[in-house]
């Protein structure tokens, strides 16, 4: 551990929209606290979302400002996209005129764009940290500007200036290690006798990995459990698709859906999680790695610049993880790979091992010094 900065300043943490960005964020919060020897202000300025508001809590002072999202479909909010981001420029910089703080920290993301943007106008150093192998195209749009990169995997320094690059690793949320099996199992009804299988699709859950998991509920129930992360949204159409195809009532038998699962509840369900099938975003292969958990990745298919794929298959490469693309998610394969990761320990412990190589348990020490350093 270094010892600790003395600081008496602003910093400026931009992000949100997901959990990838903000529960890494809250670790920075905390890491940047720790560090110091006084008081440090935080400004969070995000988008206002459900998701965000443990960022807001945290924060000495927050702002929210208009985001504009673009969706890689076609929706009639792509239109108003472009003017939702110059409206969240312009409160930008009418934040950051009255904060003006040392630093601001951008976490990747359509919410951070409009703040970091507006704070190369007034020269104020930005820091930004890009999660993924593949950077997306606001931190390449940043990083031609910012002091410094911060980076959670090798792969992405091909994308940047090689002076500003830091490798980091990338951060998980606070005490991701920490979870409670016991805890867990009272938590969600789950018993000692056989082995769990978590499912995760992101913050918000996924249609495609729901769909798939609930049409072999039948053939996994006689031997697992699974505790099912549906996303909040979806919740109640997975319960009814399982009762009405499967036959199988949430609660019973073995199956556990949930819409959301909190900071908390997530190390309870990593530490209890024998298999975890899971989407590839930085954030969840952080955690992964930091919780030494065997797993099956299915990367989303439409996800910028196939970032998630190249996640998946960048651990993958090391013996990490099973991944399974979209387009061969049948029955037949993706039940055969459950039970292979289930019960051949070899193949268990070797993942074990390999996918220890992506945990980095000082990432948010290293990028909380580097927001320090450009503060002072």
């Amino acid at each position: 551990m270094k010892a600790p900065h003395t600081l008496m300043k602003r910093i400026v943490i931009a992000g949100g929209g997901t959990g990838g960005h903000i529960f890494p964020s809250l670790s920075i919060i905390k890491k940047i606290r720790e560090l110091s020897q006084e008081k440090v202000e935080i400004i969070y300025i995000g988008s206002g979302s459900k998701l965000e508001q443990p960022l807001y809590e945290i924060s000495d002072r927050s702002y929210t400002i208009v985001v504009g999202k673009w969706r890689r479909y076609f929706s009639i909010q792509n239109i108003f996209m472009p003017f939702k981001t110059l409206w969240g420029w312009f409160q930008s910089l009418m934040f950051l005129v009255r904060e003006m703080p040392d630093v601001v920290f951008s976490k990747g993301g359509y919410v951070s764009f409009p703040v970091a943007f507006a704070a190369l106008v007034y020269r104020i150093p930005v820091v930004i940290h890009e999660s993924d192998a593949i950077p997306g195209i606001t931190n390449r749009m940043l990083g031609k500007l910012s002091k410094k990169i911060a980076v959670g995997f090798d792969h992405a320094r091909e994308y940047f200036m090689e002076t500003k690059i830091v490798v980091t690793g990338n951060i998980t949320q606070p005490d991701i290690t920490q979870g409670d099996p016991n805890r867990a199992r009272d938590r969600f009804s789950l018993s000692e006798s056989k082995p769990v299988i978590l499912v995760l699709g992101g913050s918000q859950g996924s249609q495609e990995v729901n769909e798939n998991i609930t049409e072999i509920l039948e053939e996994i129930l006689p031997f697992a459990q699974v505790l099912h992360q549906t996303g909040e949204s979806k919740l109640e159409e997975t319960k009814k698709r399982v009762i009405t195809r499967e036959g199988v009532k949430p609660g019973r038998r073995g199956y556990h859906p949930v819409g959301f699962l909190s900071q908390e509840e997530m190390r309870d369900a990593l530490s209890v999680a024998n298999l975890v099938i899971s989407r590839s975003g930085a954030t969840s292969i952080a955690e992964l790695a930091a919780c030494r958990k065997v797993s099956l990745l299915i990367p989303l298919a439409s996800s910028a610049n196939d970032h998630q794929r190249m996640n998946a298959f960048l651990v993958a490469e090391k013996d990490g993880a099973l991944v399974l693309e979209g387009g061969n998610l049948s029955r037949g394969i993706l039940l055969g790979k459950v039970k292979r990761l289930l019960f051949e320990e070899d193949l268990r412990e070797n993942m074990k091992k390999n996918i220890a190589l992506f945990d980095h348990p000082d990432s948010a020490e290293k990028v909380a010094s580097l927001i320090i350093d450009f503060s002072k």
